[in-house]
Formats: C-alpha cells, sequence, structure tokens
C-alpha cells in the first residue's frame, strides 16, 4: 500500500467513522509540519500520520514535534499503517495505531488525548490557511 493511498483511507476514515465534519490531506501548516490527515469534530481535532515503510515510521520520531508533542497538531493522533507493518509497543505514548486492511480500517490501540488548548494554538493556522482558500 502507498503513502497516496494510506492517506486517502485516513481522510475516508476521518469522515465515515470518526465523523470529521472538515478534513484536509498534506495541507502546508505555515512554520510547522504537513499532516497526512487532520479532521475536527465538533471541538476535537484528529491527526492521522500514515506510514508505508518502517524507515518511514522510525524516521518520524526524529520530527520536532514528535519530540515536543506540544508543538504538534490533533488532540487525538495516530499512525496508519499496512498491516504487520508496526506492533502496538513500538508507537509512542499517547498515540495510537490503525491498520489499513484491504476493507476496513482496524484500531490496534486507541489514542490519548493532548492538551487541548496548546493543540488549538497549533493547528490555528492551517484553519486560517483553509478558510482563506473556501472563500
Amino acid at each position: 500500500m502507498t503513502h497516496a493511498e494510506l492517506v486517502d483511507r485516513a481522510a475516508r476514515w476521518l469522515r465515515n467513522t470518526v465523523g470529521c465534519g472538515v478534513v484536509a490531506t498534506e495541507e502546508y501548516n505555515v512554520g510547522r509540519s504537513i499532516p497526512d490527515a487532520i479532521g475536527w469534530k465538533s471541538s476535537c481535532s484528529y491527526l492521522v500520520e500514515c506510514k508505508a515503510t518502517r524507515s518511514d515510521f522510525f524516521a518520524d520520531a526524529k520530527k520536532h514535534h514528535r519530540r515536543y508533542p506540544d508543538w504538534g497538531m490533533g488532540e487525538v493522533r495516530y499512525y496508519m499503517t499496512p498491516p504487520g507493518l508496526v506492533s502496538p509497543d513500538e508507537v509512542p505514548e499517547h498515540w495510537g495505531l490503525l491498520e489499513a486492511r484491504p476493507k476496513q480500517v482496524r484500531i490496534l490501540r486507541h489514542a490519548d488525548h493532548f492538551s487541548a488548548l496548546k493543540i488549538a494554538w497549533n493547528e490555528r493556522p492551517l484553519l486560517v490557511k483553509l478558510l482563506k482558500e473556501a472563500t
């Protein structure tokens, strides 16, 4: 499964399973990370980072906003991988793990919530950008 296919699956999962009314994929976030898929539902945001290879998954841990979670986006954060790529015990603390199977997305580990106040601040530039593009 390619990265692009995982991103598409993540966006559909956010819309159809989580129920996010607004979903964006691979949007540049001024001076911050580029989320693979992010969605907003009511007052909560969900981030899905897609990893098609083990090396990409382990390289992700070196990013600044992974080492300092308050700088990241998504109050609820998941990794999405093809089946068997990553085990739940390899996923960082508070992150969840989604497995993209041919006909379903399976939750292998549920995610915890991160601090909403700090995350909302980090997401603001992306939300403003999306609103400008919509008008």
